[in-house]
């Protein structure tokens, strides 16, 4: 366990189940989060265990299930199988793994399947005379692991709005609401564009110095998200007429030409903001995006639907609530432009 987010006191029930599909690391093939399992795996489980799931803890679970053992002495005489990474997968698919919290607090646990310490470990014994004839036996293992080179992985989550604020205007483009939320590990995004930008571009020839676009942070007291508990970026992209997704063009001159790949000067990074001594601290998400909104204007880049996420949303669980853009918000999502006109 590498992190978890919640209650820190909570067990999770770990369910293992062999799965029965091969999943392929290629290019060929992509899996995403909505992946459907039903139908790919054994629903009898081969083991379960219990955690309280602790920072930099690693967890054993032991498989005794004698079928799922006896799938390999079945073909212990086939070396190939356990010498070439193809075959062995063709023949053992690998695992479904699911996790039932045991409260209703929740929890989520983030497991390091890269590290060296996630493998398949079988122990055995080679079945000789020398062997049997010994007060102990001499124990082997064999270690399988699950890295990023050669194992597909496939993280999928399951998220329930009912009750809530946002399963009030989840998918409704038409809702009035002072809100807008982002959140990670397939969680909502926030789809949105500009309702009358061309119109202002086609009757302004000008020149753009800086664009920024602005999120401003409901106040914890509001949001009840500590400010300490917000993500630490977010990310933002084009939406093009497929519904493909295209990173912004400022991010992408600017990482294309960044040694550590990380565009920073793009921005999208929790800023603190202070107007002074006496005035609570806001924080808000900057974009600079004059590059972008230039092409718009020239036009080269035509696409005015956005889309703002978690940075790291496959691994980061954290969500962030935002002022949106309704005019009686004091704060709202607004395009800060300095520009020449022509």
């Amino acid at each position: 366990i590498y992190d978890f987010l919640g209650d820190t006191e909570q067990d999770v029930n770990l369910s293992v189940y062999e799965f029965t599909e091969r999943l392929y690391l290629d290019t060929a093939h992509s899996y995403y989060s909505d992946y459907d399992v039903e139908g790919k795996y054994n629903p009898v489980p081969l083991a379960q265990q219990t955690i309280t799931p602790a920072n930099g803890t690693t967890y054993e679970i032991m498989i005794e299930d004698q079928d799922f053992i006896d799938k390999f002495l079945a073909v212990q005489s086939d070396t190939n199988i356990f010498y070439s990474d193809s075959i062995f997968k063709d023949y053992f698919n690998g695992f479904y793994i699911t996790a039932e919290p045991l409260s209703s607090s929740g929890t989520m646990a983030r497991v390091q399947l890269s590290s060296v310490q996630s493998r398949l470990t079988m122990k055995y014994a080679n079945d000789s005379t020398d062997v049997d004839s010994t007060a102990e036996r001499d124990f082997a293992f064999a270690h399988f692991t699950i890295d990023q080179y050669s194992s597909q992985k496939i993280n999928m989550f399951e998220h329930d709005y009912t009750g809530t604020e946002l399963g009030d205007i989840i998918d409704d483009e038409q809702a009035s609401t002072p809100y807008v939320y982002v959140q990670g590990m397939s969680g909502v995004n926030t789809r949105f564009s500009f309702a009358n930008l061309q119109d202002w571009i086609d009757q302004n020839p000008l020149i753009i110095n800086s664009a920024t676009l602005v999120f401003d942070v409901v106040p914890e007291e509001e949001s009840r998200i500590l400010y300490d508990d917000l993500p630490y970026r977010l990310m933002i992209g084009s939406i093009l007429d497929d519904d493909d997704y295209e990173p912004i063009y400022d991010y992408y001159v600017l990482l294309s030409n960044d040694p550590t790949q990380l565009a920073s000067r793009f921005g999208g990074y929790k800023k603190a903001e202070s107007k002074g001594l006496f005035s609570d601290t806001t924080y808000t998400y900057r974009f600079n995006m004059g590059l972008h909104f230039q092409n718009m204007l020239d036009g080269n880049k035509l696409e005015n639907d956005f889309i703002l996420q978690i940075d790291d949303g496959m691994i980061n669980p954290k969500y962030s609530k935002l002022w949106s853009n309704l005019p009686a918000n004091e704060r709202r999502i607004r395009l800060e432009i300095v520009y020449l006109k022509l």
